[in-house]
């Protein structure tokens, strides 16, 4: 790994450690007999508003079959 490579990861770990945290603070089992569904519901939610934080465009939340939301969007790439 380049140095500058290293440097922007551990520049950045402190806040992709803090994001985790709060991802998983969320009881967010797909499973209504484990947990409720509204837990994955504003997991889901949480996601999405991190990809719009972060410049995605289009973040949608799709429901699946199974009733589970699968966040999604799109960014450009470097150029």
């Amino acid at each position: 790994m380049s140095s500058q490579l290293g440097a922007a990861v551990s520049d950045l770990m402190s806040q992709a450690r803090s994001d985790l945290a709060e991802l998983v603070a969320f009881r967010s089992v797909a499973d209504p007999a484990v947990q409720p569904p509204e837990e994955c519901r504003k997991a889901a939610e949480w996601v999405a508003g991190k990809f719009r934080e972060l410049g995605f465009d289009d973040v949608t939340a799709s429901e699946t079959m199974d009733g589970s939301l699968a966040v999604h969007g799109s960014a450009p790439g470097p150029e």
